[in-house]
């Protein structure tokens, strides 16, 4: 895999992983603390932590093969 399609699958995997967390955590505020709010800091290092190790494993398991 090229640096190109590593950033490409990060951004992906980035924008996906933020919108996903972003609803479950205002689902989840909404339901026990009955105030609808978003907790960006949360969704932000989420979908950075996702976007980075999904990315990064497919890169390391290609290179054993």
């Amino acid at each position: 895999m090229k640096f190109k399609d590593f950033v490409i699958q990060f951004i992906i995997t980035f924008v996906v992983a933020f919108i996903a967390s972003a609803i479950v955590i205002f689902l989840y505020n909404l339901i026990i603390h009955g105030a609808g709010r978003f907790m960006w800091s949360i969704s932000v290092m989420l979908a950075f932590t996702v976007g980075f190790a999904i990315p990064f494993s497919t890169l390391y398991t290609s290179k054993k093969k």
